[in-house]
């Protein structure tokens, strides 16, 4: 869903099972495009456009859906010329690749054959999330195709597209700098952990919260929480011992209480049994 850019509000239960159901109903491309555009509009997303070229080649987080501010008028008007700038960018390459026979030309060559002819197939038999896995499988090939400047120098027959690849360098930063409690920004981009998880936990856990125990168990039935909270204690020198994660000192377990590590109020908590 990188066409609706970086705005995650359009991504909620409803939206994500109803195109679900276009996608499972085998309609043709025409037909599933008209759909899709017809939700969009409900939605007041008349933005999608251009989000289209940017998304396929990796940007999708600088673009923008929704108008909702002046600053967002600026976003705009970046995004409009970020069109213009990698349509340059392709149709400058794909004139040089048909124009040319190098060894490397040749490997884009057969990319563009193998990925066209089995994009047009996936469309024939309507297999829509096969053309996204496709897309996926060749999306390294299509990063290198935008990342170079081809050109007919003698001695340089490529350049780095410096500006592209500081774009690209930029989504780790905005991907994973501090927010959502630091588990990364909370958008259209795919992710293994729930938007509730970002939202309602502050997953900060650092050494002092375990000042004086000596063993510690997880109060959760969570196996995202559990996996996570483990691999910290593991981190901290506790070793999982028959359900407890204990520490040793001087080379051997202290037998003392047990200190219970718990989730309150969106933040993780230890507490000792002997003074609750």
């Amino acid at each position: 869903m990188f066409l609706v850019g970086k705005d995650k509000d359009f991504l909620n239960a409803d939206n994500i099972m109803l195109i679900k159901t276009l996608v499972a109903t085998k309609y043709n491309f025409l037909e599933l495009f008209k759909s899709l555009l017809d939700i969009f509009l409900k939605s007041d997303y008349f933005l999608i456009p251009f989000n289209i070229i940017p998304s396929l080649f990796g940007l999708y987080y600088l673009t923008i859906s929704v108008i909702h501010s002046k600053f967002d008028l600026l976003i705009l008007f970046f995004v409009v010329l970020l069109n213009l700038y990698l349509i340059k960018i392709i149709l400058r390459n794909f004139k040089y690749i048909l124009n040319n026979n190098s060894n490397l030309i040749i490997i884009f060559q057969s990319f563009f054959i193998t990925f066209f002819l089995f994009l047009f197939l996936l469309l024939f038999f309507k297999n829509f999330w096969g053309i996204i896995k496709l897309y996926l499988y060749f999306s390294p090939i299509i990063f290198l195709f935008t990342a170079f400047y081809f050109n007919n120098n003698s001695t340089k027959k490529f350049n780095f597209n410096m500006f592209f690849c500081i774009l690209i360098i930029i989504f780790p930063i905005y991907k994973f700098s501090q927010f959502n409690n630091g588990i990364g920004r909370q958008d259209t981009f795919p992710s293994i952990i729930k938007s509730e998880y970002k939202n309602n936990i502050n997953w900060s856990v650092n050494s002092s919260i375990f000042s004086g125990c000596h063993k510690i168990k997880i109060a959760s039935n969570d196996t995202i929480i559990i996996r996570y909270l483990s691999i910290k204690l593991n981190y901290y020198n506790y070793k999982f011992n028959n359900g407890i994660y204990e520490k040793k000192y001087n080379n051997q377990y202290i037998n003392n209480n047990v200190c219970i590590i718990k989730l309150a109020n969106s933040y993780f908590v230890v507490n000792d049994p002997k003074t609750d």
